[in-house]
Formats: C-alpha cells, structure tokens, sequence
C-alpha cells in the first residue's frame, strides 16, 4: 500500500509543477499585455509592474546560471523551483488585483 501512496504523492508533485509552470506562463503573457497598455496605467501600478518584470527577468537569470548539479540538491530545489516562482506568481497576483481594483474606481 505505502507503493501506491508513494506513486500518487509523486503524480501529484509532478501535476503541481506542471500546472505551475503554465500559471508562470499565462502570467508573462498577461504582463507583456499590461505592458502594451502601459500609457494607459497610472504611475504607481507601472512602478509595480516594471518591478515584476525586474524580479522575474532575474529569477530567470539566477535559474539559468546555476550549476546543473545543485538543482538536484532538494532543498536548493524546493526553493528555486516551487517557493521563488510562488512569491512571483503571488506578486503578479497583487498587480492585477490593483489594476482591477483601478479600473473599477475609474481613477486617472
């Protein structure tokens, strides 16, 4: 039984991660429309934005750059590969539900 527990925990893990990953994604299409609009937004939220694009070009810099072999260690893992990209994804979140939030109030 513990084999079949095993085997659905780690289908889960992999479902998170891909799932995850196309969260990641439908977010950078997201931000590059915001930024297409970007005249049309007031300066606070540009200010969040551009600093969502400075965190994720740098994640996607600091990932790239690292040594093949610490990815496998799992708590450098847990970290780069599941909590950074959470925090952004959290982040990202934050921003549209500022501009949702000005949008409705019809400010500037």
């Amino acid at each position: 039984m513990a084999v079949c527990n095993d085997f659905v925990h780690v289908h889960h893990s992999i479902f998170g991660l891909l799932f995850q990953s196309l969260l990641g994604f439908s977010q950078i299409i997201m931000a590059i429309l915001l930024v297409a609009r970007i005249t049309e937004i007031k300066s606070n939220l540009k200010v969040h934005l551009l600093f969502y694009w400075f965190v994720t070009i740098g994640y996607l810099i600091f990932f790239s750059v690292q040594e093949p072999m610490r990815t496998f260690e799992f708590s450098y893992m847990v970290l780069t590969v599941t909590v950074l990209p959470l925090v952004i994804a959290g982040y990202f979140t934050y921003i549209t539900y500022l501009v949702k939030r000005w949008k409705e109030k019809g400010e500037e």
